[in-house]
């Protein structure tokens, strides 16, 4: 039995942080997620949460937040990249009608060397050079990048990520006071540096709660996990928070 098993069995997880602020988390999938980590890494929860504070005070110091890759970047970053997305967001419903309208449904945009070995390892049907039919789970277009219709959804998608940047970067002109003060005290910034800690474990979570065995052919990227079961896709929406939302 692991040296955790006791310590790790608790059902809410409570911080006071430096600057007498104070960061809980009563999420179930975030607390099992918790869990995984400690016995996992094979730290207790003392252990963890003097880790834990040391780098939420680090960040707090340097103005950083932490991300998925090996890297900080600075809260003014994190402004820019929050409102960008908000836009970026705001106008894909607008681009995937234009998407379909133009081109179609589109299930997968490839290079042409792996168009190539999707058409000759599913037996899928050509309609013209570089598009194809899809097959379940999946359902529409494969499309090489290389393509006229690959060309063509290149220019709608450059059309509203400019859009989208060009507003953002208008608005975040306007706000960028703001990221001096992004976070009013270490409990809110805790927030993010603890979903960086669970986010592998999260994931997993989420996933088992989904139905088990299956691939995920989606990240977080679009705030959304998509698991490919059989012939069914299951897609889960995650809030800011990282918690979850079934969607079907």
């Amino acid at each position: 039995m692991s040296r955790n098993w006791i310590e790790n069995s608790f059902e809410k997880l409570i911080i006071h942080l430096p600057d007498n602020s104070i960061f809980r988390v009563i999420d179930k999938s975030q607390i099992t997620a918790l869990k995984m980590k400690l016995t996992n890494e094979n730290l207790t929860l003392k252990e963890f949460t003097k880790i834990f504070v040391k780098e939420v005070e680090r960040h707090w110091k340097n103005k950083t937040v932490p991300t998925k890759f090996d890297f900080d970047i600075t809260w003014e970053k994190y402004l820019r990249d929050k409102i960008f997305d908000k836009y970026y967001r705001k106008f894909e419903p607008k681009r995937e009608k234009e998407i379909r309208e133009k081109i179609g449904e589109v299930s997968i945009i490839t290079g042409m060397n792996n168009f190539e070995r999707e058409v000759k390892e599913n037996n899928l049907q050509v309609i013209e050079e570089g598009v194809a039919k899809a097959k379940k789970p999946f359902r529409g277009l494969i499309i090489a990048i290389e393509s006229q219709k690959g060309k063509l959804y290149e220019e709608i998608w450059k059309k509203y990520f400019s859009l989208a940047k060009e507003k953002a970067d208008a608005e975040f002109k306007k706000r960028r006071k703001e990221a001096e003060r992004l976070f009013k005290n270490q409990a809110e910034l805790a927030e993010k540096v603890f979903y960086q800690y669970i986010r592998p474990y999260l994931f997993g979570v989420l996933l088992g709660k989904m139905g088990g065995r299956g691939s995920i052919i989606t990240s977080e990227e679009q705030n959304r996990i998509t698991l490919v079961k059989g012939e069914k896709m299951v897609s889960k929406k995650l809030n800011e928070d990282g918690c979850g939302t079934l969607i079907s």
